[in-house]
């Protein structure tokens, strides 16, 4: 779904739940609660459950808006579930930021940052953490903000990032994402800092791998998972492996993920899911001197990097 479509959806209205079960590492549950829902209400809800179970909350904060009300409903959200549950995440997303230009950007967070822990430390609750995130639909900051969340539901993220940072130093390489196909959520990334212009680069390139994939993928991919949608989508959604982590979701992004129309399909469990294969893998040539690799690691992950013209091979 592009951004441009999201101003025909509705909003959200009522609890939603979805299951992610894109690979062994993307595994958890999304609980989206909409702004109107009251959630420190018993009579409502039985927030006590939802926050025992929750390894994230995420907060989201519109940044075009008067955003007062909204930082003392989210101070009251956040004790509440401190106090049930001291080892959740605290995600605030500062959202709609692609209307404003730098230096009010980061004056907004700021504002945000400061009067957030000053509602905290007023009620003698400075040992909770939070962390904030400037988001968009219309750029990439989404899903890196995403990515950050979800790496820190994964107990092998330090494996993961030490085995990238040894591939990369001894290769040549400059940077290397390890990518969740349908979401293109990075999993994984090596010890250099993340630039957005390259993380960007890299989900264009996962986009043009599956788009070209579904034009031209062996039909026999498809029979040997049993030659129906069915087949394809039981096998890329297990409903009977259970979530790991869940999810905590408040105050209502625009339902949908950004997907291209064959990652839509790949997430849905259509034709084009298996297209993307052991054989999958992509070479572009930049014109800045540098080359994108792509290569699928199994049905869900690919890693990507980016290495000099002179030290490809």
């Amino acid at each position: 779904m592009s951004p441009n479509e999201t101003l025909f959806l509705q909003s959200t209205s009522k609890i939603q739940k979805d299951s992610i079960n894109h690979s062994s590492f993307v595994r958890f549950e999304v609980w989206e609660f909409p702004g109107q829902v009251d959630l420190l209400d018993t009579s409502v809800i039985d927030s006590n459950t939802i926050f025992s179970q929750c390894h994230a909350l995420i907060y989201i904060i519109d940044s075009q808006d008067d955003y007062a009300d909204s930082l003392d409903i989210m101070r009251a959200i956040v004790i509440r579930a401190y106090s049930v549950n001291p080892n959740i995440n605290f995600e605030i997303f500062i959202h709609k930021v692609d209307g404003l230009n730098d230096d009010h950007k980061i004056e907004i967070q700021r504002d945000i940052y400061h009067r957030a822990y000053d509602k905290l430390n007023q009620d003698d609750q400075s040992n909770i953490t939070l962390s904030f995130s400037l988001t968009s639909i219309y750029d990439h900051s989404i899903f890196e903000a995403f990515s950050k969340v979800v790496q820190k539901l994964i107990p092998q993220l330090a494996t993961l990032e030490q085995m990238l940072s040894i591939f990369v130093e001894n290769s040549g390489i400059d940077k290397a994402f390890l990518f969740d196909v349908v979401s293109k959520i990075y999993i994984a990334t090596d010890a250099a800092a993340v630039d957005m212009q390259t993380y960007e680069l890299c989900c264009d390139m996962i986009d043009v791998v599956i788009d070209l994939s579904g034009i031209y993928s062996n039909d026999s991919v498809l029979e040997d998972l049993g030659g129906d949608s069915e087949s394809m989508n039981s096998a890329m959604f297990d409903s009977a492996t259970p979530p790991t982590n869940n999810v905590a979701d408040f105050g209502g992004l625009a339902n949908g993920s950004a997907l291209t129309p064959a990652g839509e399909k790949m997430a849905n469990g259509g034709r084009d899911a298996g297209s993307y294969d052991n054989q999958s893998s992509s070479v572009i040539k930049l014109t800045n001197g540098s080359v994108m690799v792509l290569k699928e690691v199994n049905k869900y992950l690919a890693l990507v990097f980016i290495i000099r013209d002179d030290h490809y091979n």
